[in-house]
């Protein structure tokens, strides 16, 4: 609703997907990459390839996993803070990204939970956090595009949702990997 564009959610369990529709909608959210099947993932990637637009986060099940399907980044570590550790924040943003531009607020977020992936030079570090780790990247596949929230989207790896940053983060990746640039920010 803060978009304003008329976005409708349609949460689809995975085992219950079909990969053939996937055109349909213009970007996708997944809620913990490490979900992706060897069933799903030839469909993703094509539907990447050929111009569609994905928000994945991590999760616990991408904490399984010894690299991130579709990118095939291997995972140098899942950092999880003990009880009463500090919180990672971020620290560097790039705000000359059309997706940060107009966002603010990321250095009050904390994290307690990430994977650290380790990537190549076709990945773009968007945030990081304050040891170096990457928060926020973004890959390119042929016409499409890939957000990576190294993070969860939920609040039990890090506190973003309950952030102000977070409405309008979700309402500039809806403008941003949709196309739509005349979004109203909220």
């Amino acid at each position: 609703e803060a978009g304003q564009q008329g976005y409708r959610a349609e949460p689809v369990n995975i085992n219950e997907f079909d990969p053939r529709v996937l055109q349909r909608y213009p970007w996708i959210i997944i809620d913990d990459l490490g979900i992706i099947n060897s069933s799903l993932a030839p469909g993703l990637l094509e539907y990447l390839q050929s111009g569609g637009a994905l928000l994945a986060a991590s999760g616990e099940r991408a904490l399984a996993q010894p690299a991130l399907p579709l990118l095939d980044y291997p995972v140098r570590q899942a950092i999880l803070a003990s009880p009463g550790a500090q919180p990672r924040t971020v620290t560097r943003i790039d705000s000359s990204h059309p997706l940060l531009a107009g966002t603010s607020g990321w250095r009050d977020v904390n994290v307690s939970r990430y994977l650290d992936p380790v990537t190549d030079t076709s990945a773009l570090n968007m945030i990081s956090l304050d040891n170096g780790a990457p928060l926020l990247l973004e890959r390119r596949f042929g016409q499409g595009r890939l957000l990576l929230l190294t993070s969860s989207l939920d609040n039990r790896w890090n506190d973003l949702p309950i952030r102000p940053v977070f409405v309008n983060f979700i309402a500039e990746t809806a403008r941003y990997l949709s196309g739509r640039d005349q979004l109203k920010r909220n």
